[in-house]
């Protein structure tokens, strides 16, 4: 992959396309610097919106996410700025980053299948950082200290013990979390989700207090012990220590061998593109489900760290930097929600379909048109 590219003065809004292939240039649409189209909306949250969006010169489609040009905690600036560090790692998607510009607002997933048919397909690509943060203050190039009482930030669901219990975050909670999520993909749901509670912070309680009660062999009954291992380690981990990367990767190289398993590099969700022809997104085992009957919630390919949202439809959930009481008022009424902060959708690639005609016409300029009284937004384009 190339290096992301460094911020433009702008994106431009364009109502019509000077691209090849004849668009009308009476044809109502935003575009996003000199390349990319915005199409059809695919996800949404509390910081803004997810598009599909199309490089009008390749036809190479992309992700489209923006925020509101006013947000009380402004991120994709942060977000660039972490995926520019990351550099041209593998699995890192390129981003490009357009800065300020106008008439939307918009999100994308965090853990991406790369593109069928292209040597990426087999890599699992990570993204959304709007949320992360070093631990390694780079002035002082000391660890970050030690706090408490933070207020509660990143998925419910899948986030550490130590963050429901207001202790500032570090490398062991990220990895805790990737346990979780582990844990999930494997039984098809876990036992604090689906929770009831009059309000978000008590649901939020319930599901901290629930993780803490179940015990991790039971969490990783039926599985492979090399899973329990991972977890009770992570969860000793001090919050300066250095996690011993190279033992939690030797848990499951050892597990591969002792089954016979080699990395082929077929996984499953190869099969299934070459079967529906469309990306298909990461979910729960058929039989894990089988074996742990029917999840309370829809299995989703949801790994974020960072989202909030709605219910089992929903699935992922929210991401917040206020205060739990804050984004629960965000989130409102009774929605199911495990994750604090912004909802998101699976981000994936799929051809746009032609209009069908004057009427479809119609609509996406009456659809054009009302998107030119929303909010200023901020952008950038995710391609995975």
């Amino acid at each position: 992959m190339s290096n992301p590219h460094r911020p433009s003065s702008g994106a431009s809004a364009n109502r019509h396309s000077n691209a090849p292939g004849g668009a009308s240039r009476n044809e109502a649409f935003l575009m996003v610097g000199p390349n990319f189209k915005v199409g059809k909306k695919i996800g949404s949250g509390n910081f803004g919106e997810l598009r599909l969006g199309k490089n009008i010169y390749n036809n190479e489609h992309v992700a489209v996410k923006l925020e509101p040009l006013k947000s009380r905690a402004p991120q994709l600036h942060l977000e660039f700025r972490f995926y520019s560090e990351l550099g041209t790692s593998e699995g890192i998607p390129q981003i490009f980053y357009f800065g300020p510009t106008h008439k939307y607002n918009a999100l994308p997933e965090n853990f991406l299948i790369g593109r069928q048919t292209t040597r990426r397909q087999h890599i699992i690509h990570i993204i959304d950082f709007g949320l992360a943060k070093e631990y390694i203050d780079k002035d002082t190039g000391k660890h970050i200290p030690y706090r408490e009482h933070k207020s509660l930030t990143g998925t419910a669901r899948y986030m550490s013990i130590n963050t429901h219990l207001g202790k500032e975050q570090s490398r062991r909670d990220d990895l805790e979390a990737l346990g979780h999520m582990f844990m999930y993909f494997l039984r098809g749901s876990l036992p604090w989700q689906g929770l009831k509670a009059d309000n978000l912070k008590e649901r939020y309680q319930k599901i901290g207090d629930t993780k803490r009660a179940t015990p991790i062999e039971v969490l990783c009954e039926g599985f492979p012990e090399e899973l329990a291992s991972y977890l009770r380690y992570v969860r000793g981990l001090d919050f300066y220590q250095d996690p011993d990367y190279a033992f939690l990767r030797s848990l499951f190289t050892e597990l591969m061998a002792k089954n016979g398993w080699s990395c082929d590099w077929d996984f499953d969700w190869l099969s299934r593109q070459e079967q529906t022809g469309t990306p298909v997104s990461g979910g729960a085992d058929a039989d894990a489900k089988a074996r742990h009957g029917p999840s309370t919630q829809k299995v989703i390919s949801s790994m974020a760290f960072d989202q909030v949202g709605g219910g089992d439809a929903a699935g992922a959930g929210q991401t917040s930097r206020q205060p739990i009481a804050a984004a629960g008022a965000d989130a409102g009424g009774d929605q199911e929600a495990d994750e604090v902060g912004s909802g998101e959708a699976k981000c994936c690639f799929f051809r746009r379909r032609r209009r069908a005609g004057k009427k479809a016409q119609e609509q996406q300029q009456q659809r054009a048109a009302a998107g030119k009284s929303r909010a200023d937004q901020h952008l950038h384009a995710p391609l995975a």
